[in-house]
């Protein structure tokens, strides 16, 4: 199998300018550029490939490209069925599907972004052996072609090539097309029913967690997404660092993040009919016992959880004026430029009025390695338990969040604890003065 970094090479008429290229990836998304192609990918999707070229040849009608094209990927992507499947058109353009069980090459067209030309987007499963007298053969689960998480990608890719297309037309420079993207805007794209209820802290059985202890990283806690009219059962992940944009808590033939053992997926309910008693949790057997108590996560570690406290929600479009960290001294230094970002510690947080923010660490499926490699700025957006943060590298992150106060304080302080993708903030400053 040729990996799709080398497949445009060869191909004459086939080409994207890097000098001339406009480009904006969906969120989650990366882009790298090859001489003559660009390639869209996901550290969360490692099946994924997505190769974009553009056929800009006057001399052949658009019908004419997207046959040339498919017959080119057909070899290139070692997809031979994709030669022969049947071209569909609709108002914006041409696709085609390779044939199988699970569709390993799936390949859309639409004209614009070059004048009389013609741009490609080919997905490739890699999951999915190609036969040439079966088609794809699943070698292992795969995304691509069914479900909801394969309809959200063809949308994060039909909407790329719709973006090239309206940044060239309007002629805008993209600098000021990025200038113009904010996290208020980005968090319309938040599915509102990937949004989650409630956010329950979930204690170490050892007493240990990021909460109590100062400089520990990470917490656990467990998202409970509501009860639909279609659903025998409700969701909850004890894992908070997966795409709620791409992938649907409801899914019940996977978990978001399907290779973290951490991800299991649960369901829950009410402790009788009062909720001041809490919740109680299950497995996914209907022959499994409800706990209110504790559970194991069936990871290498059988790390062993307590069901804790409710985490508070965000205000909708709450706007925050906080430095958790050591001391806030150092952080207004920070903020005066007086301070390196670089010098930010892991688990501490600014949050600013403007709806900037700083941080040490930020966690999320859709980063290289899971994380940030260091200290980020950027911009924030709460609603309820979803965050939306926009980093200044560009990258968009879609995840969780929520806040316990400290103590019996009801409001947040510079003493509170954040959550954020299972992330904790916390100031450590209690009895020893570092935090005034």
């Amino acid at each position: 199998m040729k990996p799709l970094i080398a497949l445009a090479g060869a191909m004459l008429g086939l080409s994207v300018s890097i000098a001339a290229a406009q480009d904006i990836p969906p969120p989650g998304w990366s882009i790298r550029y090859s001489s003559n192609s660009l390639y869209l990918t996901r550290p969360d999707l490692p099946d994924i490939r997505v190769a974009v070229v553009s056929d800009v040849r006057s001399e052949l009608t658009q019908e004419e490209k997207f046959e040339f094209i498919k017959i080119f990927f057909a070899e290139r992507a070692d997809c031979p069925s994709l030669a022969e499947a049947e071209t569909q058109k609709s108002f914006s353009g041409y696709s085609a599907i390779s044939a199988g069980a699970s569709a390993r090459c799936n390949l859309i067209s639409m004209g614009h972004w070059q004048e009389g030309g013609l741009q490609s987007a080919m997905m490739l499963n890699e999951a999915v052996e190609e036969n040439k007298i079966l088609g794809g053969v699943p070698t292992r689960g795969v995304v691509s072609d069914r479900g909801y998480t394969a309809k959200a990608i063809h949308q994060d890719i039909v909407e790329f090539l719709m973006t090239r297309y309206q940044i060239a037309e309007s002629k805008t420079p993209i600098e000021q097309v990025r200038a113009e993207i904010t996290a208020d805007g980005l968090a319309r794209l938040y599915p509102p029913q990937h949004k989650p209820a409630h956010l329950v802290r979930l204690r170490a059985d050892n007493g240990l967690d990021a909460i109590t202890h100062a400089r520990l990283t990470g917490a656990h806690a467990l998202l409970l997404f509501p009860k639909r009219e279609e659903d025998s059962r409700i969701s909850a992940f004890p894992c908070m660092q997966w795409d709620p944009a791409l992938f649907d808590p409801y899914d019940t033939t996977r978990t978001p993040w399907h290779k973290d053992n951490d991800c299991e997926r649960y369901v829950w309910r009410w402790k009788g009919s009062d909720r001041a008693k809490g919740i109680e949790i299950r497995t996914l057997s209907t022959k499994a016992k409800w706990t209110s108590a504790h559970f194991t996560l069936e990871n290498d570690e059988k790390k062993k959880l307590s069901i804790g406290e409710f985490y508070k929600p965000f205000e909708t479009g709450q706007r925050l004026d906080l430095k958790i960290g050591t001391t806030r001294s150092t952080m207004d230094q920070l903020l005066d430029g007086g301070r390196p970002l670089s010098t930010l510690e892991p688990y501490e947080l600014i949050l600013q009025p403007d709806g900037r923010f700083m941080a040490g660490t930020v966690l999320s499926s859709t980063l290289e390695g899971g994380r940030t490699s260091g200290p980020v700025q950027g911009q924030y957006h709460f609603d309820g338990h979803a965050v939306t943060l926009l980093l200044d590298s560009g990258q968009v992150v879609y995840g969780f969040g929520g806040w316990l106060p400290f103590e019996n304080e009801g409001t947040m302080s510079y003493r509170s604890v954040i959550n954020i993708n299972g992330w904790i903030y916390t100031a450590y400053c209690e009895g020893r003065g570092l935090c005034r």
